[in-house]
């Protein structure tokens, strides 16, 4: 018995169709390939498919981000040739309510913390100085004219971070 992990995301396309990204790891090393034209092609029949395996390097949460979130000016106006980006205008064609990833069971789900930067930071025992792995900015105008910048970063393998901050530390 092979198992695996299996997270599949949905991104909605200005057209009114739906788009998924489909990501499949084995629980202890990896997966054979998968060719799209002779495996998984056939066996969607939904239409185009196009499959590839991420590098060991690719940031996943970075890679989902930006396609479940911004979408390209030509995608929402067909007669503009810039290859330009909307960032986060994705995020309108999203239904209230809806999940947006599916996934199978035993899939870790990371932790979240909420607050001020350097609090959080310093609960977790990091330096204010660490970099973050991934960080994503949403900005919105508010009503009153005002503009707002929400800022999400993620740091990846914190027990190490952790670690190497400490080293840091002892050597100052």
């Amino acid at each position: 018995m092979v198992l695996v992990s299996i997270l599949v995301v949905l991104e909605p396309q200005a057209s009114g169709s739906w788009h998924l990204h489909g990501l499949i790891k084995k629980k202890n090393g990896k997966l054979p390939y998968l060719d799209n034209n002779s495996v998984i092609a056939p066996m969607w029949r939904q239409g185009f498919t196009k499959t590839k395996r991420l590098k060991d390097s690719d940031n996943v949460a970075a890679y989902l981000m930006a396609y479940l979130t911004d979408m390209p000016k030509d995608e929402i106006m067909p007669n503009v040739k810039s290859k330009s980006i909307l960032k986060g205008a994705r995020l309108h064609f999203y239904p209230s309510g809806v999940h947006i990833y599916r996934n199978s069971r035993g899939i870790k789900r990371p932790t979240n913390f909420k607050g001020f930067k350097g609090q959080v930071l310093k609960d977790l025992g990091l330096s204010e100085d660490i970099t973050a792995d991934a960080t994503f900015n949403r900005k919105q105008k508010l009503k009153d004219g005002k503009r707002l910048i929400h800022i999400t970063e993620f740091y990846d393998n914190i027990p190490d971070k952790k670690k190497t901050n400490h080293a840091r530390q002892d050597n100052d």
